[in-house]
């Protein structure tokens, strides 16, 4: 049987012993793509192998099989391309003999175009280590002959719109835009193939040419290289700027000659001060989202030095910088700014131009004007400051004409050279504020640090002390470079820092017995024979973290300082604590400003391992998860009379609608705020505290002090009667959609379509199912 057979989707099948050409016989096929099929095939005369590749004359014409064949014979000689051998048109199908080459690249990893490329044949020991491209179907000439003197070579004219050609995962955003390509995009489809190599691109499972070209626009060039070698990150820049081909060869060369290093899973870790080991994961912004969103221009970002080669600064106003001692000891000054501008490219020019003296410009980004204006767009800046106060820099901004909008402010270790921040940016899913959607993404919360060791206050008692600063300086280097799934560094605590704890330790156990709930001593004293918790000990974050996570799934994590409340409350959605490792100041143990480590490891972390405080908690993270401002306010409130100064009373269950507690009811503490403060506690339950019943409404009414006692506590009967309330409270937030917490994939999933709403209906009917059963042998 040697008659020829067409396909549905275009292809041709030979069958095999076919002779083709006389010369050539099929062997078997080797596959086939979009426009063909290949065989291995044999010549007769000789028992030469090669591949032919067949094009069905029905279905194409032969056209894709004759540009390739002139590229081919172009290409003849030159290294790492299949050879060229014989062509021919029959009448049914057009084919061509090539070169064999060795096993297809879809052997090495998921998906690299196995038509494409393959590697060298395996008989061959220095061709076979290379990879060989193979199909030219869709190649385009840009450099043609002058028409009218053919000795002459020209720039072909470029096509005002092309036709989508290519593979949707690996082509360049100007294909998704169907603009003419050229060598530019062919090297941007180089480095998605390449950025593949080391685990699936973000867009790798979508199919939607809109949606991946939405995508690819809307992740940074550090998030889809992560993990590869800091030259593709450098070349990628290039493209965006530059696009120098002999310099972006030198990287390429760089980075091969660096591979083991680049690819080393194992690689040594880095030493921190004061014998601190940290782990050298590279896991850094798996999931890092950006300013943009739906519609945005995607300006990317542009180093200041690369911007004043592009423009020409116009003339600025500007003044004298006030020189302060001591600031870069204090660490570097982020200040990131929203601008309003025109949607003229210069304008950006002067807007760079008109930012004071020796600033900074760490990122830059724009989207369209969240006024609704067509002829203007927002401008998001993170610029460093050297010499300029914050104020002093917004003024000058502001003398230099330009609309500039504070979005956020710190002060970060000098130490620190790479962060990513989120800053007031809006989720393009949900339409709301930027919230976390993986436990992965708590690693963007965790750098977002308002305040730490840095920046102390003058009536800080640390303030003066330079050994307590760099000590603190230390603990935030640790906390801003962990990763989520790294090992806690254990901390070597100072004799001073053991004493601080201990005078504490003892002084709060006495009360604790006293006052504190059933749940809070119960889980104290497993801690203490499972974490190390001891007058002489301070028990280390990474054994409570597993403690924790066997008990009740959550989990705690380093961080610098203080958060946002939306940033803190986000991680309790995923049972997770942001906690503190360094310890108040020995001077006056009694009395802190901030949280340190003596407040969250004696105040809060015993209920955690209490099943119903963790699910308690866990709600007001969720209920926080891209709420408005107004809302998260409200639950910040809701959280600190709570969580932090919330007490219970057995009492409450006899008259349920009473408003204030009496001195005489047996009230029990359970906020972490009162738990690891001697003299608050002995005030809220010893002294004429006022105390009233826990209802939302009146609750997010009352002023948070923190400098002060509260002038009032609120309480409930117990954790059961407080989350009753506060989903009572969170069903009429204005939040226009609803979160589910995966704990399978320690993700949340947004439930805003059909399908989201049906997995999650299959996941109840499950448990449903669970308990019906369990039920029927109870039963």
């Amino acid at each position: 049987m040697t008659e020829v057979k067409h396909t549905d989707n275009g292809t041709v099948e030979l069958p095999k012993g076919k002779i083709v050409g006389c010369a050539w016989q099929v062997i078997r096929k080797l596959g086939e793509g979009g426009c063909g099929s290949v065989y291995l095939v044999k010549n007769i005369e000789d028992d030469t192998e090669a591949a032919m590749k067949a094009e069905s004359n029905a279905a194409t014409g032969g056209c894709v099989l004759k540009l390739e064949v002139a590229i081919l014979k172009k290409l003849a000689g030159k290294p790492h391309v299949c050879q060229f051998l014989f062509a021919a048109r029959l009448t049914d199908f057009s084919y061509v003999i090539m070169t064999l080459l060795g096993e297809s690249l879809n052997k090495l990893v998921k998906d690299l175009k196995p038509a494409n490329m393959a590697l060298g044949y395996r008989t061959n020991t220095d061709e076979c280590r290379f990879f060989h491209v193979l199909d030219f179907g869709l190649a385009r000439q840009y450099i043609i002959s002058h028409s009218d003197q053919p000795s002459k070579l020209m720039m072909r004219r470029p096509r005002e719109r092309s036709l989508f050609r290519g593979t949707t995962r690996y082509c360049s955003i100007r294909m998704h835009d169907r603009a003419e390509q050229g060598r530019v995009d062919d090297l941007w489809s180089m480095m998605y193939l390449l950025a593949e190599l080391r685990g699936p691109l973000p867009w790798s499972s979508q199919n939607d040419k809109r949606v991946v070209g939405e995508m690819k626009r809307l992740h940074s060039d550090e998030l889809v290289l992560n993990d590869s070698p800091i030259e593709f990150l450098e070349i990628a820049k290039h493209l965006r700027l530059h696009c120098s081909l002999s310099h972006m060869d030198t990287l390429f060369q760089m980075a091969s000659a660096m591979k083991f290093q680049y690819y080393s899973k194992k690689a040594a870790g880095k030493t921190m001060s004061n014998s601190v080991s940290m782990s050298s994961d590279n896991r850094m912004e798996d999931f890092k989202r950006r300013f943009r969103r739906s519609g945005s221009l995607g300006i990317p970002f542009v180093p200041e030095e690369d911007v004043k080669q592009l423009f020409t600064p116009t003339r600025t106003i500007r003044k004298e910088a006030s020189i302060r001692e001591g600031d870069e000891d204090d660490g570097v000054q982020i200040l990131t700014i929203i601008v309003k501008s025109s949607r003229v490219s210069e304008d950006i020019a002067k807007m760079i131009a008109n930012l004071p003296d020796n600033t900074r410009v760490k990122h830059l980004e724009t989207r369209d004007s969240q006024d609704g204006s067509t002829s203007t767009m927002d401008v998001l800046l993170e610029i460093e400051l050297i010499h300029y106060s914050k104020q002093e820099a917004m003024d000058l901004m502001r003398l230099n004409g330009l609309d500039v909008h504070e979005v956020s402010f710190t002060i970060r270790p000098t130490a620190i050279k790479e962060q990513f921040t989120e800053p007031g940016s809006d989720d393009a899913t949900t339409g709301s504020e930027w919230f976390p959607k993986s436990i992965y993404d708590l690693d963007i919360c965790a750098k977002r640090v308002i305040m730490y060791g840095a920046g102390l206050d003058a009536d800080h008692p640390g303030f003066k002390d330079t050994e307590y600063r760099e000590r603190r300086m230390m603990f935030a280097e640790l906390a801003l470079h962990y990763k989520h799934g790294e090992p806690i560094p254990r901390i070597e605590y100072t004799d001073s820092e053991r004493k601080t704890w201990g005078v504490i330790y003892r002084k709060l156990r006495e009360l604790h017995k006293k006052h504190a709930c059933k749940q809070f001593l119960d889980n104290f004293d497993l801690l203490e024979r499972h974490c190390g918790y001891s007058e002489n000990n301070i028990p280390q974050l990474e054994d409570i973290c597993k403690f924790l996570k066997a008990k009740t799934g959550f989990r705690v994590r380093p961080v610098a300082g203080y958060l946002s409340a939306r940033d803190f409350l986000a991680g309790l959605a995923y049972r997770v604590f942001f906690c503190t490792q360094y310890v108040r100041h020995h001077a006056d143990p009694f009395y802190t400003p901030e949280p340190d480590t003596v407040h969250e490891l004696m105040g809060h972390m015993a209920l955690f391992a209490d099943p119903d405080f963790a699910q308690f908690s866990q709600e007001i993270g969720l209920a926080s998860l891209g709420a408005s401002e107004e809302d998260l306010k409200k639950l910040a409130t809701l959280y600190f009379f709570s969580i932090e100064f919330g007490l219970s009373s057995d009492d409450a269950a006899d008259s349920p609608m009473k408003e204030h507690g009496s001195n005489n009811e047996k009230f029990k503490v359970y906020g972490a705020g009162l738990l690891s403060s001697a003299g608050e506690l002995q005030h809220a339950v010893e002294g004429s505290a006022t105390i009233i019943r826990f209802d939302p409404d009146r609750v997010v009414e009352q002023e948070c002090l923190i400098t002060t006692f509260q002038s009032a506590y609120f309480y409930t009967r117990n954790f059961e009667e407080a989350q009753q309330k506060l989903r009572m409270f969170t069903n009429n937030m204005k939040r226009p959609f609803i979160v589910r917490y995966n704990p399978y994939t320690e993700s949340v999933e947004v439930l805003n379509n059909s399908r989201s709403i049906m997995l999650a209906v299959n996941s109840l009917r499950s448990d449903i199912n669970l308990l019906a059963g369990a039920l029927h042998y109870i039963l």
